[in-house]
């Protein structure tokens, strides 16, 4: 026992050293900048709806339009609003924070989750299994909503299991609360709540059937003289706790659906109207898709998410544990699958298969349950059961496999994902206009710092490229957002854009706020051409090496 919880301490530790190892609090892409600049919006109680009517800005596939003409985020409220409470006791690199400890918190969550589905040596194995997963830890360092709507889901299906073996309205209250707190970080997590509609719909059922095959109210007689309405209000008595524990469970759940469906009523003008929604992102789902992609998304799961477990966690949940726990775990598993496989974009790679992270810790789990039940005839010598060692001993030889497989490829993971250099770059920019100009500080920039900058501090951020041309990313984008950006540029010229640029920046400095250029060294004499004499490009500093510079905007004839 003591030796089992010391080495579930130490997956968790390891899981943490990892995390610390390769903690980069910015990040190599366009959909987190989303994330960050609603969460500082909830956080200092600003109005979601952003109301700027640059065109410059404001054009990647993640804006959508409001109700009031505004724009914001398409994702779901729930993750950002946790960034917001990181970002009030953290600052901007606080909010980095949340998905890695959301990981940890996920991992705890499994292991007591794991040990109702099996013995405590089992569950401590599955952790270490979990735990050096490549995507269980890449993910969960990067700033996506995955880690975080992993840990509710996990730490929900604790309480489901705890209330479906033994209800009570605490267990039921966690259970709403968590698996409806899902909902609002992913809208997809609705799916999971088939599992807690089962063990619902189960509980009654047995409750249902015992009484009235074995009555406790009364003899034959007393039924037929008081009749069959009688036993059914004794049997509501009876089971009053019962269904007390499923209204607190419902409520629970009601909660948060209420407040995404408030959220969306009010942003996007309807109850079931969400910014993915308006992204047509409904349409990506197409049954022909998921008949095309079935076979990749399984490889994928077998090769890059899981190496020797998804067939077995598959074969547990079929066939480990009672009807209904069986029922409970294909339905946390199947319909995500389903819908998932359904989608258009990228089946089978890593970062197609994020999407099935929520589901990890069922799988894992499964597996070990599995091996667990392989029985062999006892055999004791000298008072040990030497066949039960043995197959404890061959279970943790082909832990020790996997972990010694898939470690140098979570290190490489990290590294790639997380700690590259992109990312790293794009960090320590952000620091040091931060200590070069202050907070609040308009940048003009362009590749590889084209994202990020806008959630520094108080930065307003310019990708020099939108002056040229609109993003045009293959992602799905808001059909109003696409229409307003393509009128722009289809009734403005090159030269009138840049004209443009010239009075966005007399306009700044006129404001008495500072306009910064970070670009390569090469390209000052093409920028400082088109904002013309009028227009002073003064390096302040050097950056990469010489390569690039960190330019001053000053007004000819002013300091």
């Amino acid at each position: 026992m003591i030796l089992t919880r010391i080495s579930v301490v130490l997956a968790i530790f390891t899981y943490t050293v990892i995390q610390i190892q390769h903690f980069t609090p910015a990040h190599p892409e366009f959909d987190c900048d989303g994330y960050l600049i609603l969460a500082k919006r909830i956080a200092s109680l600003k109005s979601l709806s952003i109301q700027d009517s640059d065109p410059f800005r404001h054009q990647l596939h993640f804006w959508v339009k409001t109700r009031d003409g505004g724009l914001i985020p398409k994702f779901s409220p729930g993750y950002p609003a946790i960034m917001a409470i990181a970002y009030i006791f953290g600052g901007d690199e606080g909010m980095f924070l949340v998905s890695p400890l959301a990981g940890i918190l996920a991992l705890l969550g499994s292991f007591l989750l794991f040990r109702l589905w099996m013995s405590e040596f089992y569950a401590s194995l599955a952790i270490w299994v979990l735990a050096i997963n490549p995507m269980w830890l890449s993910y969960p360092a990067y700033l996506l909503a995955h880690a975080l709507n992993t840990c509710v889901i996990t730490w929900g299906m604790f309480f489901l299991w705890k209330w479906w073996r033994q209800p009570s309205n605490f267990s039921g209250l966690m259970t709403g609360l968590l698996l409806g707190f899902a909902v609002t970080i992913r809208y997809t997590s609705l799916l999971v709540s088939s599992s807690f509609i089962i063990a619902i719909v189960m509980q009654i059922v047995i409750r249902t059937y015992r009484p009235f095959e074995i009555s406790d109210y009364g003899s034959t007689s007393d039924i037929q003289t008081k009749g069959w309405s009688w036993q059914a209000i004794q049997w509501l008595r009876q089971n009053d706790s019962f269904f007390h524990s499923i209204c607190f469970m419902i409520a629970g759940y009601g909660l948060f659906i209420l407040a995404i469906m408030a959220y969306n009523w009010i942003h996007f003008g309807g109850l079931f109207t969400t910014g993915y929604g308006l992204s047509n992102e409904q349409t990506a789902f197409q049954f022909p898709t998921l008949w095309k992609n079935f076979d990749r998304v399984l490889q994928g799961l077998n090769t890059n998410s899981f190496f020797l477990f998804f067939p077995l966690g598959v074969a547990g949940m079929l066939i480990v544990g009672n009807l209904t726990e069986r029922l409970m775990r294909l339905a946390w598993f199947v319909p995500l699958f389903l819908l998932y496989s359904s989608y258009y974009w990228q089946a089978g790679g890593p970062p197609f298969l994020r999407f099935f992270i929520c589901t990890f810790p069922l799988i894992i789990g499964t597996s070990f349950m599995l091996l667990e039940q392989i029985k062999i005839e006892s055999f004791f010598w000298r008072g040990f059961d030497i066949y039960t060692m043995s197959h404890r001993v061959s279970v943790l030889i082909l832990v020790l496999i996997v972990l010694a497989s898939q470690y140098k490829s979570a290190q490489a993971r990290m590294q790639s994902m997380v700690s590259n250099d992109k990312a790293q770059t794009r960090l320590s920019v952000g620091r040091m206009l931060a200590r070069t100009f202050g907070d609040d500080v308009i940048v003009f920039s362009q590749s590889p710092y084209e994202a990020y900058l806008d959630t520094v501090k108080d930065f307003r951020h310019y990708n020099l490229a939108r002056f040229s041309n609109p993003w045009s990313g293959g992602e799905r984008r808001h059909p109003d957002r696409t229409k307003e950006i393509e009128q722009f540029y289809q009734s403005t010229s090159p030269q009138q854009r840049q004209s443009m640029k010239r009075e966005l920046i007399l306009n700044f400095h006129q404001e008495e706020q500072t306009v910064v250029f970070l670009i390569p060294k090469n390209k000052l004499a093409e920028h400082q051409n088109q904002l013309t004499n009028e227009i002073q490009l003064e390096l302040i500093r050097d950056w990469q090496e010489g390569k690039w510079g960190v330019y001053r905007v000053k007004l000819e004839g002013k300091s």
